[in-house]
């Protein structure tokens, strides 16, 4: 099983790198452009809509390599009305309030499907846990994580290979903890679909990214953030669906805790200045490590050392009981608070000079 595993991601990372270059061409020949713009930093007209390489690689490879069933079904159908949402977006730039819409049709059609939040794990002092079934709760903590997810990633599309590369490092640490919680399920074959389609995300991604790394030669635009964060989504919902521990819920959160993270401060940053909530502006925390000095290829890389971390962590929490799980959960976020509010003092330091 895992020589079928390599080959569904290199299949994906082969498709994706042949496609890439090829569908740039064609964006250039159609004058397909992310222009640049007061908060974007490129200086000059990229060709956007790249995502479509990623799409692609991964659709022919979950056709190839993986057993369809009704969740796989419905996640293809639903990431294929977001890839379609992203083209008219790239194209014709939709108002926020139209591609929220867009989003939430998606997540609904996904909950139909049976993909859903249904339960989370209450625990003692004593390690006892207890199943808590969301019941009707489920439906809008559902959709609050997909809406979450997808646009943690489309915000965090903000430098060359940002959005791809904390992308890869999510799916493979999503199909570590697979691997690793096999054993706790009766038959492995169960999660094992959850644990290929990460790594075949991981492969059509990594494609892409050849051609997407600073400097980039072509951008992934709406069409491939907004597919990206709803794969990841709902592959980690697929995973929680699995195992009955808040664990399952807490390793996406972590793993994915930068652009989740980097999404809540924008939202509560725009609520205090009395912004709407969507609009765009240069305050995130890729624009506050260029602000201090470092240059648009130190900021991606630590960024990826950072994403990786918290995956390892992840991975370290999957192991352990509960109660441990949620103290390094807390313990990892108040860091991550601690680190916000150093880095935006110091970069006030250094705009004031």
């Amino acid at each position: 099983m895992m020589s079928e595993d390599i080959l569904a991601l290199l299949c994906a990372l082969v498709i994706s790198t042949i496609l890439t270059p090829i569908i740039r061409e064609v964006l250039i020949r159609w004058e397909v452009y992310d222009k640049p713009d007061f908060r974007k930093m490129h200086i000059r007209p990229i060709p956007s809509m790249g995502g479509l390489a990623i799409y692609t690689g991964f659709i022919v490879s979950v056709f190839m390599f993986v057993k369809m069933n009704k969740y796989v079904s419905s996640m293809i159908m639903c990431a294929t009305l977001l890839v379609v949402l992203g083209i008219i977006d790239d194209f014709y730039i939709l108002s926020t309030p139209g591609k929220l819409l867009g989003q939430i049709i998606v997540a609904v059609l996904t909950i139909f499907s049976g993909v859903k939040i249904e339960f989370v794990s209450s625990f003692s002092l004593f390690g006892e846990q207890n199943m808590i079934y969301l019941q009707y709760l489920s439906i809008p903590i559902t959709i609050v994580w997909i809406l979450a997810v997808i646009n943690s990633v489309n915000l965090i599309d903000g430098l060359d290979g940002l959005a791809g590369g904390i992308t890869t490092i999510v799916a493979l640490t999503l199909a570590v903890v697979g691997y690793l919680r096999e054993p706790e399920l009766l038959s492995g074959e169960k999660i094992h679909y959850v644990i290929r389609l990460a790594l075949i995300l991981t492969g059509a991604t990594i494609g892409f990214l050849w051609f997407n790394f600073h400097p980039a030669s072509i951008f992934m635009g709406d069409t491939g953030s907004m597919f990206l964060g709803y794969v990841l989504a709902v592959i980690s919902i697929m995973g929680a669906m699995k195992g009955a521990t808040m664990v399952a819920l807490l390793v996406p959160l972590l793993a994915l805790g930068l652009p989740l993270f980097d999404s809540i401060l924008a939202v509560l940053r725009r609520k205090v200045d009395g912004k709407p909530i969507f609009s765009p502006d240069k305050e995130h925390f890729h624009h506050q490590f260029l602000d201090i000095g470092l240059s648009h290829r130190q900021v991606v890389l630590l960024f990826y050392l950072i994403s990786t971390c918290l995956g390892g962590w992840a991975i370290y929490i999957s192991t352990i009981k509960i109660s441990s799980a949620i103290f390094v959960f807390a313990f990892l976020s108040f860091l991550f608070f601690f680190g916000a509010w150093r880095v935006r003092k110091v970069r006030k330091k250094v705009l004031k000079k």
